[in-house]
């Protein structure tokens, strides 16, 4: 149960500080952790104290309730396929025309559903 835990903890923490734009050097800085800290609490290979958690949610702008949520991930915090991330990335800075030229392409890949 602990190691399920430390490991649940650990990916929302990851998922988190991407959503956020944060690197492991980032957060690291941030909370004055070193980037192996970092790396080894989102691998869940350490469980990173009540204070290490609290700073780490105050940088990510969280509640300390986000690292222990049973419910699955909302889209937007679990990790994208590459081709997820293209599109999320076209969605931020493609111009409006190009926004309808994709809506048009989803509509079409709907229907062929």
């Amino acid at each position: 149960m602990m190691d399920s835990l430390t490991k649940q903890i650990g990916r929302r923490i990851k998922a988190l500080r991407k959503q956020k734009g944060f690197t492991q050097a980032k957060l690291a800085r941030a909370t004055l952790k070193t980037v192996e800290t970092i790396s080894k609490i989102e691998n869940g290979h350490v469980s990173p104290s009540i204070g290490t958690l609290e700073e780490i949610a105050r940088k990510l702008e969280c509640p300390i309730s986000a690292f222990f949520d049973d419910c699955e991930l909302p889209t937007e915090e679990r990790e994208l396929t590459k081709a997820a991330q293209k599109i999320q990335y076209a969605l931020k800075t493609f111009p409006d025309g190009d926004l309808e030229v994709l809506a048009e392409l989803v509509d079409a890949l709907e229907k062929r559903r």
